[in-house]
């Protein structure tokens, strides 16, 4: 079963077949672009990790379990308001780095706009501010 979605497929999974993307898996999922990755964590290249699966769509579908609420059982998953919420917090470790790349923040931004477009809706208003995103290896586009 195909459980990615457009709206997070787009941003994510692109950006973790490139190079320089490293993954760390101690604590909880972290995603980070280095070109010489740091010691605050034991960080693999994500295309390493992929290619130690049997089936690299086993990695896929668990890299989308660790950055989406969707799940097969939700009563059990997600017992009360408070077990959800603090899941759900712990997405924003996970893909922060993916989406501020600058090259996936476009990509995200684009193909959610066409997400709008497909639906017909007419009118979005904005109200926030745009986050600061890297320029990390431009030449290296998640599209």
């Amino acid at each position: 079963m195909n459980l990615w979605s457009l709206s997070i497929y787009l941003p994510v999974y692109p950006c973790t077949a490139r190079i320089y993307l490293f993954v760390c898996v101690q604590v909880c999922l972290a995603n980070r672009f280095f070109e010489k990755p740091d010691t605050s964590c034991a960080w693999e290249l994500v295309s390493t990790v992929r290619s130690n699966y049997v089936d690299p769509s086993e990695f896929d579908a668990m890299l989308f379990s660790r950055l989406s609420l969707l799940t097969e059982n939700p009563d059990e998953k997600y017992p009360d308001i408070n077990t959800v919420w603090s899941i759900f917090q712990g997405y924003f470790m996970a893909i922060t780095d993916l989406v501020m790349y600058r090259p996936a923040w476009e990509a995200y931004l684009y193909h959610a706009l066409g997400e709008f477009a497909d639906d017909n809706v007419m009118y979005i208003e904005f109200r926030g501010t745009l986050p600061p995103v890297s320029a990390f290896f431009q030449t290296l586009p998640c599209t």
